[in-house]
């Protein structure tokens, strides 16, 4: 079992944290909740992960401690996200390559050639031709294509705020006090 996705999937904002810049801090918290000493190694808290039967209850726990203690020191969960993807941005703007703006471009490009494939298959009426074999290996190429483009958009303007207004739903209803 590896212990960061454990942490990740009971308490994702420790989670998130441990592989950031309140690392240390959360790690604070990890090795807190498990009784180990301070500077505990992977190996050290990956054992007592394993051994105790109560480790993701004490994990979860040590989530919404660490989350309060951020809400005490006036620092918003979602600042962790935020950092991260302003330091690749960041990055981005320091070494001013165009690799990133050509494979945008590139992902545009190939967003139009699918699609202009697929309305000559439909046109040709060559969809409902297909064997099973090569309507998956289109489907597969599509979502991909889409997939990608979805990333690309999200890399130059944010994640939807539709998927940050469906989390705060689902933390009202995880909490309703």
């Amino acid at each position: 079992m590896n212990w960061k996705k454990a942490i990740s999937s009971v308490a994702p904002i420790l989670g998130t944290a441990i592989g950031g810049p309140f690392g240390g801090m959360a790690a604070k918290f990890v090795t807190d909740a498990l009784g180990l000493p301070c500077g505990a190694d992977d190996d050290e808290i990956a054992d007592a992960v394993r051994r105790d039967p109560e480790a993701l209850v004490k994990l979860k726990k040590a989530g919404f401690d660490f989350e309060v203690r951020l809400k005490e020191l006036d620092i918003k969960a979602k600042e962790l996200v935020y950092k991260d993807i302003d330091s690749a941005r960041s990055r981005e703007a320091a070494v001013g390559s165009a690799a990133v703006n050509n494979l945008a471009t590139f992902l545009v490009v190939l967003v139009v050639i699918v699609l202009i494939g697929l309305g000559v298959l439909v046109y040709y009426d060559k969809l409902t031709a297909m064997s099973a074999i090569e309507a998956s290996i289109v489907t597969l190429v599509v979502r991909e294509v889409f997939g990608k483009l979805e990333q690309s958009c999200n890399y130059f303007f944010g994640s939807s705020h539709g998927s940050s207004k469906k989390n705060d739903i689902i933390k009202d209803l995880k909490n309703p006090n």
